[in-house]
């Protein structure tokens, strides 16, 4: 099976590709290929400039951890505003 990571959370997506990696054929997707291919050297990683909506179809699970980091500020009546929007 084929997973595609993505998103900056890089202690979240850590923690999955590790737990994935012995099972699963995982590839890690991100702006800073550099900064991916030395994080994750055994995995495959994919530019966010070249992906395609056909090439994400070659994964059957994809996950997603793009967006604003939800521990990063306080959780004021604005900062939950905005969270409420994204969903």
């Amino acid at each position: 099976m084929k997973i595609l990571i993505s998103g900056a959370t890089d202690f979240i997506r850590s923690i999955l590709v590790s737990s994935f990696s012995n099972k699963f054929e995982i590839a890690v997707l991100g702006r800073d290929m550099e900064h991916l291919k030395r994080r994750f050297p055994q995995h495959y990683a994919v530019d966010w400039k070249g992906v395609k909506a056909e090439s994400v179809m070659n994964y059957q699970i994809v996950i997603n951890l793009c967006g604003e980091n939800i521990a990063d500020k306080r959780w004021t009546s604005e900062q939950k505003q905005k969270f409420y929007k994204a969903v």
